[in-house]
C-alpha cells in the first residue's frame, strides 16, 4: 500500500511556531506510511522553504500578492488537483480559508485544519466563514484546550470534531554551542547581571510595552536586571520609541530576529511572557525545557501547564504590578530560580514530546483518509 500523501497549505513558511512544529511533524513521520508536500503562498527571504526541502519534502510556491485573490484561489485549486493528496491540511487563519475553501471546491474530502489562537474571530463573517468551511472539515486540530474551547464557542464545532494536539519540544535544538560563562562573555552580559530573557514576534498580542514600563520600574528594585527581547515584527519601531522614552538604553535590548535561541536560553536568568492571548507558545515550552525560571502571564496554554509557585510565577493579563513584583523576586531569589527551573523542565520533558506530537498528527491522517474514502 502506498503512502498516504499530506499536503500542507501555509500563508508563508517564516520559522514561526506553527512552521516549526510542521517541520518536526514531516521530519520524525513515518515515511513508509506517510509522505508529505507544502504549499507555500506567501514565499519570503529567509523563510524554511530550504529546511522543508532538506527533510524531502516537496515545497510548492504561489505567489498569492502577485496573482491577486482571484488568480491564486484557480491557482491554488489547480495545484491541489494535480498534487491529488489524501489529506489537505491547512495550517492557520488565512489557509484555514483559502486552503479548505479550494480543496472542498475540487471535491477533495480529506480536510484537516489547525487553529493555534486563542482569540475569537472579530467579525461575524469570518465566523460564519469557517462555519460553512467547517461542514466539510473532517477535524479540527487545536494546540491547546483554551483554543479548543474557542472553536466550540466562535465556531459552533462539537467537542469530537476538535482534537487538541499539544506542541512537541525537539530537545536538541536546545543545545548550547558553548557553556554558559563563554556565551554570556560572547552576548555582552556581565557575571552581576540578572538577564531577563523574552523571545517572540513583536506584535501587539506579546504587550511588549508592558514588559518595557516594568522594566523602568525593576530599576529601583533590581538595578541589575537587563531585559532582552528577541524576535522582530512590525512593533520594532514603536519599542524602540517607548524604550528611548522610557530612558531605557543599557537596561532593555531589542535583538531582532535570532538563529541562537538555545544560546540565550542557556545564559539568561528569568524567561519572561507577557502575552495578552496565546495558543501554545513553543518558546515557553523551549525555555522550561532548558530548565529556565519562567514568568508568565494567565495566557491560554500557559495555564494548562504553570502553577504559580510551583513550577512558575504567574501574573494576570496586563498587570504591571505583579510583572515587575514577580521580576523582582525572581532576580533577587537564586534559591526560587532554581527550584521554578527543575520544576518547570520536569513537567515539559514528560509530557511534550516530539514523538507524542507526531502519532497525534498522524493518527489524524490515518483517519480522516479512511472517513474520506468510505464517503468518496
Amino acid at each position: 500500500m502506498s503512502p498516504l500523501h499530506i499536503v500542507h497549505v501555509f500563508e508563508s513558511l517564516m520559522p514561526g511556531g506553527a512552521e516549526r512544529q510542521a517541520l518536526l511533524l514531516v521530519r520524525n513521520s513515518d515515511a513508509g506510511r506517510f509522505r508529505h508536500s507544502v504549499i507555500n503562498y506567501c514565499p519570503r527571504p529567509g523563510d524554511l522553504t530550504a529546511a522543508f526541502a532538506d527533510a524531502g519534502v516537496s515545497v510548492h510556491t504561489l505567489a498569492k500578492s502577485e496573482l491577486g485573490p482571484v488568480r491564486f484561489f484557480f491557482a491554488l485549486r489547480a495545484l491541489l488537483r494535480r498534487l491529488e493528496p489524501d489529506v489537505v491540511h491547512a495550517w492557520l487563519y488565512s489557509p484555514s480559508f483559502w486552503g479548505r475553501a479550494a480543496a472542498l471546491s475540487v471535491g477533495l474530502r480529506g480536510i484537516v485544519a489547525s487553529a493555534r489562537n486563542s482569540r475569537p474571530y472579530e467579525t461575524w463573517y469570518e465566523s460564519f466563514g469557517d462555519r460553512l468551511l467547517s461542514r466539510g472539515t473532517r477535524v479540527r486540530i487545536a494546540n491547546s484546550n483554551g483554543v479548543r474551547d474557542v472553536l466550540l464557542g466562535s465556531v459552533g464545532l462539537e467537542d469530537r470534531e476538535v482534537r487538541v494536539i499539544y506542541n512537541g519540544i525537539d530537545t536538541r535544538r536546545l543545545t548550547p554551542s558553548a557553556g554558559r560563562t563563554e556565551l554570556r562573555r560572547r552576548l555582552g552580559w556581565g557575571d552581576g547581571q540578572i538577564v531577563l530573557l523574552c523571545v517572540g514576534r513583536l506584535v501587539p498580542e506579546k504587550d511588549f510595552p508592558l514588559l518595557l514600563r516594568a522594566a523602568a520600574r525593576l530599576r529601583e528594585r533590581a538595578p541589575a536586571a537587563r531585559v532582552c527581547i528577541a524576535g522582530w515584527g512590525p512593533l520594532q519601531t514603536d519599542l524602540e520609541s517607548l524604550r528611548a522614552s522610557l530612558r531605557l538604553e543599557g537596561v532593555v535590548d531589542l535583538l531582532g530576529r535570532r538563529e541562537d535561541v538555545s544560546d540565550l536560553l542557556a545564559a539568561c536568568d528569568v524567561f519572561v511572557m507577557t502575552s495578552r492571548t496565546e495558543g501554545f507558545s513553543n518558546a515557553l515550552l523551549e525555555a522550561l525545557a532548558a530548565g529556565v525560571p519562567v514568568l508568565s502571564t494567565r495566557v491560554n496554554g500557559a495555564i494548562e501547564i504553570l502553577r504559580d509557585e510551583e513550577n512558575a510565577l504567574l501574573a494576570d493579563v496586563g498587570d504591571e504590578d505583579a510583572v515587575v513584583e514577580g521580576l523582582a523576586r525572581l532576580a533577587a531569589d537564586s534559591a526560587l530560580r532554581s527550584r521554578l527551573a527543575a520544576a518547570g523542565a520536569a513537567c515539559v520533558r514528560e509530557r511534550f514530546t516530539v514523538d507524542a506530537m507526531v502519532r497525534a498528527h498522524e493518527a489524524v491522517y490515518t483517519e480522516t483518509a479512511q472517513a474520506s474514502r468510505r464517503s468518496g
